[in-house]
């Protein structure tokens, strides 16, 4: 009889273990989860660092911390100027798909709009090439020698993509 009520006041205890057991697991899984994907998609650094960076500050990390600093300062100052310059673009893109939509179509008037576009956008890469020529003016001797030799480095890639495409074989379309 002893035998009958051990086995009898255990399986109460089974079942709350059992339990108590896989609530620890799913909240092991949430913990371990958590850490998991915060080490996986966090972005490590501050700064630029953490950023996917293009141009004159993917160049500016391969500078001191000073100089880097210098550099994207500048960027950051012309960016404000750029601003309404490209949003003149924008304005003028959307005025000239509003004239190729109208009823009845007029070619010289699609034109005229265009040409708006195509000004727009000089004045935008214009001041562009001003603000990277401001920014080169800063750097020291060698580190203008060193960025030539950065953008005819990392230039290659897309030139070849840019002859590829203009050559006819587009390698995007078997993808």
């Amino acid at each position: 009889m002893t035998s009958a009520n051990t086995s009898a006041s255990r399986a109460p205890n089974c079942r709350r273990l059992r339990v108590a057991l896989i609530a620890s697991l799913a909240v092991n899984m949430l913990i371990i989860g958590a850490v998991g994907s915060a080490l996986l998609f966090a972005r490590h650094g501050h700064g630029w660092h953490g950023r996917k960076s293009f141009g004159l500050h993917k160049f500016a990390r391969t500078l001191p911390k000073d100089r880097r600093d210098v550099i994207h300062n500048s960027i950051k100052d012309g960016r404000a100027k750029l601003r309404p310059l490209r949003e003149e673009v924008w304005s003028a893109r959307a005025a000239a798909r509003k004239v190729l939509a109208e009823e009845p179509f007029e070619e010289a008037k699609l034109k005229a709009a265009l040409n708006v576009v195509v000004a727009a956008d000089a004045d935008y890469q214009r001041a562009r090439m001003t603000i990277f020529s401001q920014t080169a003016a800063k750097l020291s001797d060698a580190e203008r020698e060193d960025l030539s030799e950065w953008l005819e480095r990392h230039g290659k890639r897309h030139r070849r993509r840019r002859s590829r495409w203009r050559n006819g074989d587009d390698r995007r379309s078997t993808r």
